[in-house]
């Protein structure tokens, strides 16, 4: 078994896999994330605290990754994007979450913690890749509609002036501030 984008084989990608799920499961229940009574009150700008656990993990999954990458535990495992094709996926993403009021990673730790209608997100999700076939099959690749953005590579230096990673960082943990202070942490 190769645990990718980790570079762990056997059972070391094995228990990592199983640390990191039960990390990412135990986060999304004490974020509020695993319920569908938050992304509403999130989508209506009413709550701001999973804007803030967003913001929050970006600023820490973008620094992290790269020191990561840095070391050789990580591997990029990226499939050409495009810039039409990406906005589109964009919108459809959007209207499925406003729809199903749940995320997907968020659905699949409430149909774990015994939220049975979040079955219906899972549902939703698996019938996606027979959807994306059978439009294959009618439009000629839609994924690949637009201008083909770049490709991504680690910065050289960590700390330079050439490395994205610090201020997307920071503007992330700028814009959490920020929510802090604009919106409530629950609806009460």
């Amino acid at each position: 078994m190769k645990l990718e984008p980790l570079a762990l084989d056997g059972m070391p990608g094995l228990i990592a896999a199983i640390l990191l799920g039960a990390c990412l499961g135990f986060t999304l229940v004490k974020s509020d994330l695993a319920w569908d009574e938050c992304c509403v009150p999130f989508m209506a700008l009413k709550n701001g605290k999973i804007l803030k656990t967003i913001l929050m993990t970006f600023a820490l999954g973008t620094v992290g990754f790269y020191f990561a990458a840095r070391a050789g535990l990580v591997n990029f495992q990226v499939a050409p994007a495009y810039s039409t094709s990406a906005i589109i996926g964009g919108v459809l993403s959007g209207i499925g979450l406003a729809l199903a009021g749940f995320f997907p990673s968020g659905s699949v730790a409430a149909l774990g913690a015994g939220r049975l209608y979040a079955f219906w997100v899972l549902l939703g999700m698996v019938l996606v890749s027979p959807a994306k076939r059978l439009m294959t099959q009618i439009i000629d690749t839609p994924w690949n509609w637009g201008r083909e953005m770049a490709a991504p590579h680690l910065a050289s230096e960590a700390f330079g002036i050439s490395n994205w990673i610090w201020p997307l960082a920071v503007g992330a943990v700028v814009l959490t501030a920020l929510v802090q202070f604009l919106l409530p942490d629950d609806d009460e």
